[in-house]
């Protein structure tokens, strides 16, 4: 009975995580500039999601010297991408995704000047 009751709760519990995992994505996607030798990849720009619903963004990234910026564990639904640029008087660039009850949700190239 013991070991039933071991079992059972392990079930469950590997139960819980497993349904947890599918419904989390990871939003990506790729910044690009004008450079002197055409687009290249936009690296140091903070980026941040915000989410339509419940108003509370997460916490900001950073493109890599790849372009590429990155949010793990994000809830399927609709939220807001964020472009700010720091040092600069610019207002933040603002561009509405859907995050997928996927792996991995790809957003399309965004080009900044």
């Amino acid at each position: 009975m013991k070991k039933l009751k071991s079992t059972l709760i392990l079930f469950i519990i590997n139960f819980i995580f497993i349904t947890s995992l599918a419904y989390a994505t990871t939003v990506r996607g790729r910044l690009d500039r004008f450079g002197l030798l055409g687009i290249a990849p936009a690296s140091d720009i903070q980026v941040t999601l915000y989410s339509r619903v419940a108003e509370e963004s997460s916490v900001p990234s950073s493109t890599g010297s790849d372009g590429m910026y990155y949010f793990h564990d994000v809830t399927p639904g609709v939220y807001v991408i964020e472009i700010g640029f720091q040092g600069f008087n610019h207002e933040p660039l603002k561009y509405e995704v859907e995050a997928l009850d996927q792996e991995y949700t790809n957003i399309s190239p965004i080009l900044i000047n």
